[in-house]
């Protein structure tokens, strides 16, 4: 995770990421502005990453790809024109690339992975590769965990695509929904209903390196039980891979026979190795992996693109879970004030009815008269007991607030300009209708 101390947007930079500010807050859009990302291979689900992750606002993005461009690749590469045919592909994309965003600083690279020092990949804050050998991807993997960089590659052949993402060790939240119980009133204890409500929670991803994916042993019986869930993705995966590992191209549409029948092949060479059972990967899942289709890398570059704005920014639940205790407490006050408040005045009226009363028998009964004054004496006790519970429910209320306040000053500071006083009126109609939901949305989003 990248750190945003120094970085601040600018009321430009506010109103361009309007929406997404109002989806995961300003904190987190900070954090997405001081990252800089490095996408490897400028096909068409390259160019699909390229597009989601300059519109999302990081600091830079780095265009990486050695190849030129080809026609083949005009029918899913949206980001360079036509007449650049037979230049280079990142070099090609930059006009378009930064015409999406001026905000973000688009750069391009045309040296290939392998001529690249690995001190050059732990200059960035994320890593996405397309495209790439097995054993390049798993370079670059390893060189962005020994720097602690996140790391993310895909492919797309065809109707068939996949993502991997290492992000080492990585915490993030999650909202998940529970049901509470509620009374029916301020003096019921029975719980007669339930209300659902959802809470942010903390959790903690550990992630394995591709190399390790990869190479997984399908012989072990707890991998081996995975394989009676019917899903061959993986091992198409592996063999697309391998496909290009040997034949430093992906399958050809111009040679769907020749490599339709290399496909077939290393398929079988793949069951044999580990022992997978017979037809479970189709010779029908080797038909549509010829080419990009634009679709495929529109979904799968959606979805890296996803990621790599996930690894970028972040929620604090501690934040959220401190703003609830605070809730609470201010709650619990109000209706032990309001419980004060009514007993006192019962006691003011039970005092106010007694003192005639004792004056009166004061003419006929003197025994009656000082058993009224003993009553009036233990309720005045129990006013004066009742004002100090009062004064201190009112110092801890005082405190209570003060502390929200605090919070709630972080939720102001969701939006800037001309929203944040719309967000300061719903943190008070919030407070003013115990409404903690509301508070928990605005201090996340920056709005009601």
């Amino acid at each position: 995770m990248v750190e945003n101390n120094e970085i601040e947007l600018s009321e430009a930079e506010a109103e361009q990421y309007d929406r997404q500010i109002r989806l995961w807050g300003l904190e987190s859009q900070k954090r997405l502005r001081a990252s800089k990302v490095l996408i490897i291979g400028l096909s068409g689900l390259g160019a699909e990453i390229a597009k989601n992750i300059i519109l999302s606002g990081v600091k830079s993005v780095c265009l990486l790809d050695d190849e030129n461009l080809k026609e083949i690749d005009l029918y899913s590469q949206f980001l360079a024109p036509p007449d650049k045919i037979g230049q280079n592909r990142a070099e090609s994309s930059l006009q378009r690339a930064r015409a999406l965003n001026p905000m973000v600083d688009v750069t391009s690279e045309t040296k290939a992975v392998d001529e690249l020092p690995d001190a050059f990949f732990t200059t960035f804050d994320i890593v996405c590769a397309t495209g790439l050998k097995q054993e390049q991807l798993e370079r670059i993997n390893n060189i962005c965990r020994d720097s602690n960089k996140k790391f993310l590659c895909g492919d797309v052949w065809g109707m068939f695509g996949y993502m991997f993402a290492d992000l080492i060790d990585h915490e993030y939240s999650e909202e998940i929904v529970q049901h509470r119980a509620l009374k029916r009133g301020p003096d019921d204890t029975e719980k007669s209903a339930r209300e659902t409500v959802s809470i942010t929670v903390k959790r903690r991803a550990i992630y394995v390196p591709l190399q390790n994916a990869l190479s997984a042993d399908w012989t072990k019986p707890e991998l081996r039980s995975r394989l009676r869930r019917g899903d061959p993705s993986y091992f198409v995966m592996k063999i697309l891979l391998r496909f290009r590992d040997e034949y430093n191209r992906n399958p050809d549409p111009a040679k769907r026979k020749a490599d339709t029948e290399i496909l077939l092949r290393m398929r079988d060479e793949l069951v044999k190795e580990l022992s997978i059972p017979v037809g479970f990967i189709s010779d029908a899942l080797f038909m549509d992996v010829f080419g990009i289709i634009s679709g495929a890398a529109a979904v799968v570059g959606g979805v890296i693109g996803q990621e790599v704005i996930k690894a970028s920014t972040a929620r604090f639940p501690e934040a959220e879970e401190k703003l609830r205790a605070k809730m609470d407490i201010v709650s619990e006050i109000g209706e032990t004030r309001y419980r004060l408040a009514a007993e006192t005045a019962e006691k003011a009226q039970l005092i106010t009815a007694l003192l005639p009363a004792a004056q009166d028998a004061a003419a006929y009964d003197l025994k009656e008269m000082l058993n009224r004054y003993k009553d009036v004496i233990l309720l005045n006790e129990d006013l004066l007991t009742s004002c100090h519970m009062r004064r201190a429910t009112q110092e801890q209320a005082v405190a209570s607030l003060k502390d929200l306040h605090t919070i709630l000053q972080q939720a102001a500071r969701l939006r800037v300009g001309k929203y944040a006083k719309a967000v300061i009126i719903a943190c008070r109609t919030a407070v003013s209708d115990n409404n903690t939901e509301a508070l928990v949305k605005i201090l996340q989003m920056g709005d009601a």
